[in-house]
């Protein structure tokens, strides 16, 4: 009775993720839906679950963190911003181990599905955006495709979860599908017109990755998305300007990231706590005026950076060993040829784009890693 209801709350989960902000309604719908999930998992949870289990480690580093995060809350200057990010990092944490728990292999593909439905009409809005000139946002004229999400970079690392399984499915069973190729497609363009450069090279670095454990011999064919960015004049010239030595002197994400750097180097060890980056950024850029990009553009544009910045050098090793950890559970479990290289492609792309968006503090972004891992995880039945 309970895992049923359970299952039904994951299927709205997956589905909503992609198409709506959580505040639906004044109503963040997802801690709602993930509290039912910790009450149910709750109920049922039993540490022999761990025993002799490979999970074993990547708990250990969760309880850790969260101990760490607990303690040093009472510290930090804003406990509000604090206490947030704590509970967008549990709802982490709670869907992938309540996934491990209670999911079997059919509740894991109906999930999937709904997922992808609810991505087909991202893609689709992505298009009307496209052709409609419906986006806000533009790069030298040309409109970038956000979709559902945010901004074009978040839309752009969440394109990169989904776009290698039609490309791996098709490769790996020697067979051209319609709906595989329909996919594909919509994705490139989406891609494309995010005009969201990590993103590319994200995709391109998570394809070499899937042909070097699939094939070698034809690495280079990642390249051939290069190729397609450079023949458009609008794509080439957004890729070619990071050739442009003189612009990354002036660069504001630069100064962004040398801002970080300054706030962890004084906060060495302990950082200024989880969430308050904002707060001191705007202290500092008083400090650092020649550093200053915008009051309200404080963003390190670097989860790594901010990580650090904000939790020091004790509770940035944990939280990237808690990544490092999932992965490394991805990699030596790779029995499924299929979804493993379809997941190891958006790791190394989603691991890859950190460095130029803050995508683990973007939780409709990171929620989704651990989501599909937990997926992957348990439909293989190798954890």
């Amino acid at each position: 009775m309970f895992v049923k209801i359970y299952n039904v709350f994951l299927y709205v989960l997956c589905f909503l993720i992609p198409l709506f902000d959580y505040k639906l309604l004044k109503i963040n719908f997802d801690k709602f839906i993930v509290i039912v999930m910790f009450i149910i998992s709750f109920k049922y949870f039993n540490l022999k679950f761990l025993k002799n289990n490979k999970l074993l480690f990547n708990f250990l580093f969760i309880i850790s963190f969260l101990l760490y995060c607990v303690f040093s809350i009472l510290f930090v200057k804003n406990k509000y911003e604090a206490i947030k990010q704590l509970i967008d990092f549990m709802e982490c944490f709670v869907l992938f181990y309540s996934i491990m728990l209670f999911a079997d292999k059919r509740a894991i593909k109906i999930s999937f599905l709904f997922f992808l439905s609810s991505i087909f009409l991202s893609l689709f809005y992505g298009l009307i955006q496209l052709i409609f000139r419906l986006s806000p946002y533009t790069q030298e004229g040309v409109i970038r495709v956000y979709s559902t999400y945010v901004n074009p970079n978040y839309w752009g690392a969440i394109l990169n979860f989904v776009i290698f399984l039609p490309i791996v499915e098709m490769i790996y069973k020697r067979n051209i599908m319609l709906s595989r190729v329909i996919l594909l497609l919509l994705i490139l363009i989406n891609l494309m017109f995010t005009l969201n450069r990590s993103s590319w090279i994200a995709f391109v670095l998570g394809l070499i990755f899937v042909f070097l454990n699939f094939n070698k011999k034809f690495w280079f064919v990642s390249l051939f998305y290069i190729l397609i960015l450079l023949m458009f004049p609008y794509t080439r010239s957004r890729l070619l300007s990071l050739l442009y030595i003189n612009k990354w002197i002036d660069n504001s994400r630069l100064k962004l990231w040398k801002m970080a750097l300054i706030i962890f180097k004084e906060y060495f060890w302990f950082g200024v706590g989880l969430g308050n980056y904002k707060d001191y950024y705007l202290d500092y850029i008083k400090k650092y005026p020649y550093l200053i990009v915008s009051k309200n553009y404080w963003s390190p544009h670097n989860s790594y950076l901010r990580v650090f910045a904000e939790m020091g050098v004790i509770g940035g090793i944990m939280l990237i060993l808690i990544y490092l950890s999932l992965l490394y559970l991805v990699i030596k479990n790779n029995n499924n040829k299929i979804f493993y290289l379809s997941l190891l492609g958006a790791w190394i792309a989603y691991l890859f784009q950190n460095n130029f968006n803050s995508l683990i503090y973007v939780h409709r972004v990171n929620i989704l890693i651990w989501i599909f891992t937990a997926f992957y995880l348990k439909y293989t039945r190798e954890v």
